[in-house]
């Protein structure tokens, strides 16, 4: 029996999806929001779909306050960024990623 991948919230457009479809970014020690390409940093991660629009949402300072239940310095990257990382990512031989 094949088990089910698990699925995620983005907290940018509120859409449940497959973990495997989303960007996950995780809050430093310093409070400043960065992008998690290995999906294996310690601590609470947040998820967002891979759109301009929900990177847009999910940056807002108040969502990711929210999201992390501390408070954040903003993110360590800007929109295009963490979308041209993300494409490069899925152009990647095997679909892996060493990180950002």
């Amino acid at each position: 029996m094949k088990r089910e991948a698990p699925r995620r919230t983005c907290v940018g457009c509120r859409q449940v999806r497959p973990q495997d479809e989303l960007i996950r970014l995780t809050r430093g020690a310093d409070g400043v929001a960065r992008v998690d390409g290995r999906s294996k940093s310690a601590g609470r991660g947040v998820y967002a779909c891979p759109t301009a629009e929900c990177l847009t949402a999910a940056l807002r300072k108040g969502r990711l306050d929210h999201a992390f239940r501390r408070p954040t310095r903003g993110p360590a990257e800007s929109v295009g960024e963490i979308l041209k990382w993300w494409s490069a990512k899925e152009t990647s031989i095997g679909g892996t990623s060493e990180g950002y």
